[in-house]
Parts: C-alpha cells; structure tokens; sequence
C-alpha cells in the first residue's frame, strides 16, 4: 500500500492551481517607437475583439522603445515589404515580461509590413491595424491570397504550395472521370480536406473539371466580433484563386472558401475556414480558451495544421508551462497510486 502525505498533496493541489491558470494564458508583446502607442493600441483593440482571439485568454503588452532600437526597412526589393533585423534582444525582452510573441509597430508614414512563418509580424504606423492580424497569420503559416505581382510571382510562387489556406494542384490534363475520381487524386494533398462535405464537390461540369468554383473577391468575408465561430455561408470547397497567375508560368492555386479573406483583403475577415484552423494552432500554443465554444472541436477537428515554429514559443515563460504538465502529470499518478 502506498502512503500518502495529505496535506503535501493538498499543497501541491493548491500551488497548480493557483499557477496553472495563468500561465497557459497567450500573451503578445508590441513594441512600438510611435511616441503616444495609437497604432499598438489600435492593434490591441481589433485583435481582442476578434474571433478565435475572442475564445481564448489572450494577453497584450505596448512596450515604447528608441526608434534606434527598431532596425526596419524595406526588404527584396519590394517596397511594401517592411521588416526589421536585430530582433534578438526585442525577443529576450519579451521573453523576461513573460511574452509568448513579440510584433512591432514601428512609426513609418508608408503602408507596410512583413513576417515569415515562425517569425515577428511587423506593421507601419502608416497602415492599418487590422493588417497586424495578416501579418500574424503568416507566423502561424497562412499564405496571401492576392495576386502576386510578376516579380514577387516568381519569389514565392511554386509548385510545392501547400498551406492552411491554400494549396497548388495542376489538374488533371484529360479530366476526371467524376468528382470520386478528383477526390483519389488530390485529397490526401488538400491540408482542408477533412472539412469539405461529402455533398460538397471539387469537380464541376459533371465531374469532369477541376474546382468547386473560383474564389469571388469581389466577395469580402466579414470581420467576426463576436466569441463564436462562423456558421458557414458557403460550403468549405476546392476554389481557384488568383495568387500566382502571374508567375512566369502561371501556377493553378487553390483555396478553401469561395470569396476574399483578410489574406487577400486587410478589410475582410478570416472566413469560416481560417478561423477553425488559427483556433487549433493557438489552442496548439498553450492558449487557455476562456470560455466554451460549443462542439468547436468536433467541427474542426479533421483539420491538417502546419505546425508552427517551436522558436515562436520557445521563451522562458514556456518553461513554467511545460513545467506545471510535468507537475499535473505527477499529481494524477499519485491520485492514481492512491486509488490502487
């Protein structure tokens, strides 16, 4: 039989609770060199209320510092393309507060901003806001949905596209025999494909063209302030967009929903199918949802992620959580010992 210290455990019951809680809770470090923060507050108050940031226990700190201290220009030759070099001590800074991710908002009078896949989203104080929420998407994978120009065409654009939002598929150069014979050949390569509907179809033309239609950008998706996902105005399919039509030898890409998302347009929203795959990968950051969002899970739950880079998290603060796994993990064999 093993023996068992109550009041030990009842204290290391208490210590994880008071600890646990507060730690899983997903914070964004800013730094800014705007003298009065309005463009980091900006940010703050569109990314609070918008949904999946809505779900979850989400944290914002504005930190002002020297405009020596952000290094950011124009990047490749693409003027737009706004990044910022020496990040390192801006990272550990955020690291020390207690930061899961740091962005920059530095004080510029053009519109620009940049990040890469496990990288720091950047903004000027010359665009807006809501272009912080694209640029944080890239972090966690997502690609644009907007035409490339021809030059930037030829530096993104390949066939190997394969992410959350969009994926690159030449068709078949005969056809398809029917929507079942689409299916075999390019489902296991479609990252959204556990969200497309039986009813739903990637083929048109009785199964005999590629594409569940094309993407209308014409169409914006609206912003979601609310607390709950969207329900699905459109059914999550195979449509053809337009991102790298240009490139010198024009790739077919394709996305998940039929009309323009905030990764083609800063004012549309995420649309339904963004919003289910950025509420797996926050949840997936150790965020700590605030409240319940019913059957969220289940719908969403088919969904293949592209993981995102274990150097975004890899902070001090991520320590203490991984921490406290260790100690729940403890504490519930030790219940389990005493059960036997």
């Amino acid at each position: 039989m093993v023996k068992f210290n109550t009041k030990k455990s009842l204290t290391i019951l208490i210590f994880l609770s008071l600890f646990s809680q507060s730690s899983h809770a997903l914070k964004y470090t800013i730094f800014t060199d705007q003298p009065d923060q309005t463009k980091a507050q900006e940010v703050v108050d569109e990314m609070k209320k918008t949904y999946p940031f809505t779900a979850f226990n989400v944290e914002f700190e504005i930190v002002q510092v020297p405009s020596d201290k952000l290094d950011c220009e124009s990047k490749n030759g693409i003027d737009r393309l706004v990044a910022c070099d020496n990040t390192s001590e801006l990272t550990r800074e955020s690291a020390r507060r207690g930061g899961d991710q740091v962005m920059i908002v530095k004080k510029m009078d053009k519109w620009g901003g940049s990040a890469a896949q496990g990288g720091i989203p950047v903004i000027t104080t010359g665009t807006a806001a809501r272009a912080m929420l694209h640029e944080y998407m890239h972090v966690l994978g997502i690609c644009d949905e907007y035409e490339y120009k021809e030059t930037e065409a030829d530096f993104y654009c390949d066939d190997d596209i394969k992410k959350p939002n969009a994926v690159a598929i030449k068709p078949l150069p005969n056809g398809y025999s029917g929507d079942p014979h689409a299916r075999s050949q390019h489902g296991r390569n479609i990252p959204w494909f556990g969200q497309i509907k039986t009813e739903t179809q990637i083929t048109q033309n009785s199964g005999v063209s590629l594409g569940t239609g094309s993407v209308d950008f014409q169409k914006l998706s609206s912003p979601n302030y609310s607390d709950q996902p969207l329900a699905l105005s459109e059914p999550t399919g195979l449509y053809r967009g337009k991102m790298c039509n240009k490139a010198r030898t024009p790739i077919p890409v394709w996305h998940p929903g039929g009309s323009a998302t905030i990764m083609e347009n800063t004012s549309a929203g995420l649309g339904a199918p963004l919003e289910g795959v950025v509420y797996e990968i926050l949840k997936s950051k150790g965020a700590n949802r605030k409240m319940a969002v019913q059957n969220v899970e289940e719908e969403f739950q088919a969904v293949e992620l592209v993981k995102p880079d274990v150097a975004v998290n890899n902070t001090g603060r991520n320590i203490f959580k991984s921490f406290f796994d260790w100690i729940a993990d403890l504490f519930e064999n030790i219940s389990k010992s005493i059960s036997r």
